[in-house]
């Protein structure tokens, strides 16, 4: 309609992370994650990612610049990092632990990665770093049920937590359009094609 502005009386960008916050609102007691060994409720799960970017921005991990999480099983730490990073304007983009060194580095490259979070069992930097990868900054989330790695250390996701500023706010889109998530094709028949979707494109396939 000629005439019409956009504004916080009429308009709010869609966000999967309103989502969580309204889980920790109304169901804060409620069970969130069950992996076993530890429980956390969605007061929890609103917590941690809070924590989470206290510390990795206090590292300047840059805005709109793709934090890599390498596929895991620690379930909820991929929660974490799945809230966290949208939650400083950064862009997530997970990679597939079947990669090969060589692949892995081609798409550190491509995606301008300055931040790799990663379990132990998956770490192999000296691999990374004889196929010419320039490495990000590197987080390791130990597995209790394998804690040994390929060569290399990280800072510890643990430690990192515990060594968070007091005081964030969560950066809001100022656009729904902004981007979430890097996506890559497998790779098979060419290199991987990237496929980005924005906070809107992943409520719609929430």
């Amino acid at each position: 309609m000629d005439g019409s502005m956009w504004c916080a009386a009429n308009y709010v960008p869609l966000t999967p992370l309103s989502f969580l916050e309204r889980a920790a609102l109304v169901y804060g007691d409620r069970t969130a994650v069950d992996s076993g060994d530890r429980q956390f409720s969605w007061r929890d799960a609103r917590a941690v990612p809070r924590r989470s970017v206290r510390a990795r921005t206090s590292r300047r991990a840059s805005r709109r610049r793709p934090p890599r999480r390498g596929r895991g099983h620690r379930l909820e730490h991929t929660g974490d990092v799945r809230a966290s990073v949208p939650m400083t304007g950064g862009v997530l983009c997970t990679l597939n632990s079947r990669h090969d060194a060589a692949m892995v580095s081609v798409l550190l490259k491509h995606s301008d990665a300055k931040v790799f979070l990663v379990e132990t069992q998956f770490l192999a930097l000296r691999l990374l770093a004889g196929a010419g990868a320039n490495l990000p900054l590197v987080i390791t989330i130990s597995d209790t049920d394998n804690s040994g790695s390929d060569g290399g250390s990280g800072m510890d996701y643990e430690a990192l937590l515990r060594s968070a500023p007091r005081g964030f706010e969560i950066r809001w889109p100022t656009d729904e359009r902004d981007p979430i998530s890097l996506n890559y094709t497998s790779g098979t028949t060419s290199r991987p094609k990237g496929v980005i979707y924005s906070h809107s494109g992943a409520v719609l396939k929430t």
